[in-house]
């Protein structure tokens, strides 16, 4: 909420948000997830491990809703370890064309999946959308930095290879729950394990040589930097 004062011409009050999708940023995918798959069953696989039947990582009141459109029932043969679960959501709706979304829907949410209409210059078959100054349908432009997305639930992975990779987690005080657990991938692959240390001793250094330094007032792990552009159209 931003709230503009001017003398002339009156108080002005933006209110902004995100869409319902912006919930999953709060995940990783968290162990190793493998498929040889169509992309609607390994995202569905993916969501309940990670955000629909996942305990307390659960996202409440989250489930699957539709799923429309050819893009989603290609085939493939995919890994993925620690990707934030939104990001790689995206990257696979820009691989097949797809388009996702949450809404809700009485008391709970639905995800649904379907296919994106191309509405870029690159084609011919819709109706382009062009905004630029050139084409005199933008009111103004305006560059936004936010730095408040916060991490306060850490995976740190140490030396090893595969499913033999020593692993703990770190967070401050009580564990975040549900809706309160923000999650980030954390590689400390380079930190070796002497031989003089135990396991139990080596897991305490993997959380003291990264996570150790973010302790603080507000419990965040680290601060997620996002540069936003917004255009006003007519």
């Amino acid at each position: 909420m931003k709230i503009e004062t001017d003398a002339e011409n009156g108080d002005y009050l933006t209110i902004s948000g995100r869409f319902l999708t912006c919930l999953l940023e709060c995940r990783i995918i968290y162990p190793t997830f493998s498929a040889n798959n169509t992309y609607e069953n390994i995202v569905r696989n993916v969501l309940s491990r990670n955000a629909i039947s996942a305990g307390i990582r659960s996202i409440p009141g989250l489930s699957m809703g539709t799923v429309s459109e050819a893009c989603w029932q290609r085939k493939t043969r995919l890994q993925v370890s620690y990707d934030n679960l939104m990001e790689w959501l995206y990257t696979i709706c820009e691989t097949i064309g797809g388009s996702v979304n949450i809404r809700l829907n009485g008391n709970s949410l639905k995800c649904d999946l379907f296919e994106g209409t191309d509405r870029s210059i690159l084609q011919d078959t819709n109706p382009h959308i062009v905004f630029s100054n050139s084409y005199n349908n933008l009111l103004s432009f305006f560059y936004v930095a936010d730095n408040s997305k916060q991490k306060n639930f850490a995976y740190v992975l140490g030396s090893g290879e595969g499913a033999a990779r020593k692993r703990t987690t770190y967070f401050s005080g009580t564990e975040p729950t549900y809706l309160d657990r923000y999650e980030v991938y954390v590689d400390e692959r380079n930190t070796s394990q002497d031989e003089d240390v135990t396991d139990d001793e080596y897991l305490e250094i993997l959380k003291k040589q990264r996570c150790g330094k973010y302790d603080n007032s507000t419990d965040s792990i680290g601060v997620h930097h996002r540069c936003v552009f917004h255009a006003i159209s007519v």
